[in-house]
């Protein structure tokens, strides 16, 4: 039965990596561009409270098993550098199972232990072969270890930390605020989701949230 659960959750983790297939690109947007709610993006009812009001937040929902957020990442992190002060780029390891959980765990330790930007394109080609490994301690941290070199102990401590147990409880609580259905998706100022869907392809996406990070902005003054 077990067996069986693993096999439908797995299922539905595939199935909610594939929403976005188009293939992502470098967003422009022309200031004269407009989208629509309810057709380029969704209001989110009732609003998220952002980590800091004073900035614009972005946030990326993303699973290392997922091949779109695989292509789609280092175009994300060209854009999030591009971006001004006001702009807060957050990620957000989606989980709709226990191997997922292990894979948000292994993103908050490791950007706990500033080594995130290390492990992460290995751990999208580590999940591209097999989208089920990496979700017992000791195989990870030797995993970590030899990518980052961080001490296998001083990694398991972190991973199974208060701090991180923590930061995926409100990932999972933030995760069902914002009814992220499926990676990557977007979310602008806890108030717009957008998806690949909705954006006709990872590219549309940017251009989107571009345009409504320019809303925002307008609207704060």
């Amino acid at each position: 039965m077990r067996a069986l659960t693993l096999i439908f959750a797995m299922m539905a983790s595939l199935a909610a990596c594939a929403e976005s297939d188009a293939p992502a690109a470098h967003a422009a947007i022309s200031p004269s561009v407009s989208y629509v709610e309810g057709k380029d993006y969704t209001l989110i009812e009732p609003a998220v409270r952002t980590s800091d009001s004073s900035k614009i937040e972005v946030v990326e929902a993303f699973w290392y098993g997922c091949s779109h957020c695989r292509t789609f990442d280092p175009i994300m992190h060209a854009w999030a550098e591009k971006q001004a002060a006001d702009v807060e780029v957050i990620y957000l390891p989606a989980m709709w199972n226990d191997s997922m959980e292990a894979h948000a765990r292994i993103f908050y330790a490791t950007q706990n232990l500033k080594v995130e930007d290390k492990i992460r394109q290995p751990m999208f080609e580590a999940l591209k072969k097999n989208r089920s490994a990496y979700t017992e301690l000791d195989e990870i941290a030797a995993f970590v270890n030899t990518v980052t070199g961080v001490d296998v102990e001083t990694f398991k401590k972190q991973y199974s930390s208060f701090g991180v147990t923590s930061q995926v409880k409100k990932a999972a609580a933030n995760l069902r605020s914002y009814k992220i259905s499926g990676t990557p998706q977007m979310v602008v100022d806890g108030k717009y989701l957008i998806t690949g869907q909705s954006a006709n392809g990872q590219d549309g996406m940017l251009k989107v949230v571009s345009y409504l990070v320019a809303k925002i902005r307008k609207e704060k003054g």
